[in-house]
Order: C-alpha cells, then structure tokens, then sequence
C-alpha cells in the first residue's frame, strides 16, 4: 500500500478554541510516528477541540466554519524526510518548511507571540521550500461523535438505512450468482453456501466483526434472513430501536469502517467519546476489534474520558492533557501499562486518588486496603484523603 505521510508533532497556535497546543505524535521507544493516540483529561481541557484540530491537520477537511486566525505546524516524515507544514485552519493550501526552522530564534517565541499565518513566510524565509503547497493525500478519514457520522468530510446515513442499503446490494449481487452459468445446475441451498462462502456482498467480515461486538449481549448476526438481521440466542428478532441508541451508533461506526471502500492509502479513524453509553465490557473489546480486521492498519486517534478505553493504549499511546493556572495547556505520556486495572489507571493517568474505586464499605477489609495504599501513596493531598477515609471507617 501507498504511504500517507507520517505526522509526527503538531502545534497549534493563535486558535480561539485551543490555547497554544505543542503535542508530541511520536512513540517514545522509536521515534517514529504513532499510528495509535488517545487523549485524556479533564473536562474542559480540550480534548475534543484537539482532535477536531488533527483530523483537520491530517485530513484537510474543516470540522467548522473558520472566522478567527488560527493555524497549525505539522511536523510529518515524506518520502523520508522530515518537513513542516503551516496549514490556516479552514483553508487546503500552505507553507512547507525544513525542520531546521526548530532551531531559530523565533520558533523559541512561537509560545508567547505567535506570528500571524501571512508573516510565517518572512519571518522564517531561509527556512522555507515552498510557499503554496496543496495537501498531502490521506487514507479515507472517519469521524464519529455522539452527533455526528463523517467519511472523508460527508455525512453517513442512519443505521437503518445503512442496512437498508446493504442487504439491498446483497440481495441483488445473489440473484446474479444464482444465474451464473455454473450454478444453475446446483441446488438452491448449493448456491447459498458458495455465495456465503466466495462472495463479499456476503458480508462475511462484518458478519463476523458485529457477531464478535454483540457476543457478550447473546445476540445473532445473520445477514441471510429478510428479517433480520440481529436475533436473540432463541432465533426471535431484536428489532433495531430494541438494541438502544448508544449501540446502534456503535454498530453505524463499526459498519461504515469495515465495509469502507478499497483505498490505497491506509484508513484514518477519529473517535471523540466511543465509550459514551455503552456497557463496559463493549468498550474493552471495541478498540481492539477496529484493530483485528484482516489486512488493515488503520490509524486510530481517540478522545475518551473512559479508563477502560485509555486501558487498552500503550502508556506511550496516551497523552495526558493537563490545564495551568494561566489556562496553558501541556501534555504527559502516560504511566500506567497497557492493560493495566482500572485502579492503576484512574490513579496514575486520570488523577484520581487510589480511594476512589475502592469500595466504601465497612470492616477490616476495606481498611487493610485503605492502609496499603497509604504506604504506597507519595501525594501529600491523596494521603490526608487516605487517612480521612480510614478515619470515617472505623466510626462506625
């Protein structure tokens, strides 16, 4: 497959919706770009205004009609070499610059003062390879949030119709292999196993994707009843408003990513809260299920609130947003490894006192927990609510 390229450090600056933003896309072992991100933080620290900004960057695609003057550096690797590339946000066209533009005296004030987009040519003129440069091709971008459905920019259809046209296809695609000249001596149930078994309107690997997603609730995917195509473990139809507005959208998601058209350029793929009204044993299995599908890599960068979807992140996938007094926003890989228990990560990559997710129940064995986490503790804020606990158990 063709390489899109490799992005590996954005800035973003004199944004209305983001303060200065310098976000380190690279893995820590390699130096290479990550091809997974997920971003956390507390509410209000701009997450999801973040991400918006890189499927921007990335994509070239506006999330929203511009009216201010931000723009963004984009550091990526073309070809195998390292460039810059100054993109206003809104606009497709920009400035390419040598990376040595890292090492001039006024990149070190980029934090402070900014220049406007118009002055970047002049200030870093020794700097610069290209004036106008178009954007660079990506892979085909989706966007999914609690409101919105994007790919490549468009809005996608409700699952219904999603389905609606999908089982349409099918039928049609069956009716031309039922008069194939090599099957019509077959049998009809002949013709429906080579159909299930050589054809992609078939939908084996959606089939297989949703049978997987759906597998803990007991339900059944079969794409080859008029009916269908979600039952129950006794053959009886769930009908679609039956499954519940957070898992339909889930299915959509899922849906528009695995049957996505060929492309020669890898799938990028933008999550702004996939965990949102889900049941948590969903939202552990679902990042690791857009990974499985066979012959892709896709790019994922995610925005959750969800330890259980930051869970399945290496520590060096995560970026912790952290908000200053002066409203500055900085960045820290994460801490706890991947996979690691809820505690662990509430504690270490959300800041959340250890005590948090421990029961609050009374007795000896809530305690003796309290008590070890105290030893474990070096915060001096978290060990007085650690002792305070301790103290209001053994009240009662």
């Amino acid at each position: 497959m063709s390489e899109t390229p490799a992005v590996k450090r954005i800035l973003v600056l004199r944004d209305h919706r983001l303060p200065f933003v310098d976000l380190d896309l690279t893995d820590s072992e390699t130096g290479n770009s990550s091809q997974e991100i997920c971003l956390i933080g507390p509410n209000g620290s701009g997450k999801s205004a973040l991400l918006a900004r890189l499927h921007e960057a990335i994509t070239g695609i506006p999330r929203w009609i511009e009216s201010g003057e931000g723009y963004c550096l984009l550091r990526l690797t073309l070809e195998g070499e390292d460039l810059y590339l100054a993109k206003r946000f809104g606009e497709r066209d920009g400035h390419v610059f040598r990376v040595s533009i890292e090492s001039s005296e006024q990149w070190q004030s980029l934090p402070v003062n900014a220049p406007s987009f118009d002055e970047l040519r002049e200030i870093f003129a020794e700097h610069l390879v290209l004036g106008s440069s178009p954007g660079f091709p990506t892979g085909t971008a989706f966007w999914f949030d609690a409101e919105r459905h994007l790919v490549d920019g468009d809005s996608a259809p409700e699952l219904g119709p999603f389905l609606e046209r999908l089982l349409r296809a099918r039928e049609e695609a069956f009716h031309q292999f039922l008069r194939a000249p090599e099957n019509r001596e077959k049998t009809v149930a002949e013709v429906e196993r080579d159909f299930e078994s050589s054809s992609p309107h078939a939908l084996p690997v959606l089939r297989d994707f949703w049978s997987r997603l759906l597998q803990p609730l007991g339900i059944r995917v079969e794409f080859g009843r008029t009916d269908g195509p979600f039952f129950n473990a006794k053959g009886g139809l769930i009908p679609l408003e039956r499954l519940g507005h957070p898992l339909r959208l889930t299915l959509l998601r899922t849906g528009l990513f695995v049957v996505r058209e060929a492309d020669e350029f890898e799938p990028i793929l933008f999550l702004d809260g996939p965990e949102d009204g889900l049941h948590p044993e969903l939202c552990t299995k679902l990042i690791p299920l857009y990974r499985s599908l066979a012959g892709a890599t896709p790019q994922i960068l995610v925005a959750t609130q969800s330890p259980l979807i930051a869970a399945g992140f290496a520590p060096s996938q995560r970026r912790r947003l952290q908000v200053g007094p002066n409203d500055e926003v900085t960045f820290a890989r994460g801490i706890a490894p991947k996979g690691a228990s809820i505690d662990e990560v509430l504690r270490d990559d959300f800041g959340l006192a250890y005590s948090t997710s421990v029961p609050k129940t009374t007795g000896a064995p809530a305690a003796a927990r309290l008590k070890r986490a105290i030893r474990e503790s070096e915060d001096e804020d978290e060990l007085a609510d650690l002792i305070d606990e301790v103290i209001s158990i053994r009240k009662f």
